[in-house]
């Protein structure tokens, strides 16, 4: 199994360990249910954003927040974009992410071609 390390910063720490303080576990143990269950939050449904993966109960494609994380954004940088989405959200989202690397990364060529394209950048 691959490790990842995931640097986090004070704030999103701080949510973390309320949210273990308030679930009685570890920190290192809610991470690793999110690694390791990411579809807990993440659906895809016909018909919303083309099928692609979704945070759940949401329209906010994973391939989104992939892309800003890829140009340097942090999680507390998504949750600030996103502020209906919550910590445990957008970390599903980036688990998912990595998981899915070749598929979602194939998406997010995709969507900078279409949008290079409606630009009038490929002319």
């Amino acid at each position: 199994m691959s490790e990842y390390v995931i640097t986090l910063s004070p704030q999103t720490h701080q949510t973390l360990a309320q949210l273990a303080q308030m679930t009685q576990q570890t920190i290192e143990r809610i991470i690793n249910e999110l690694v390791a269950q990411p579809m807990l939050y993440i659906e895809l449904r016909a018909g919303v954003q083309g099928g692609e993966p979704c945070i759940r109960g949401t329209r906010v494609p994973v391939w989104v927040l992939a892309a800003m994380h890829k140009q340097g954004d942090s999680a507390e940088d998504l949750l600030e974009a996103y502020p209906n989405l919550n910590a445990v959200q957008v970390y599903a989202a980036l688990s998912y992410y990595y998981a899915h690397r070749a598929e979602i990364d194939a998406v997010i060529a995709v969507q900078n071609a279409h949008h290079r394209q409606f630009q009038g950048e490929d002319e």
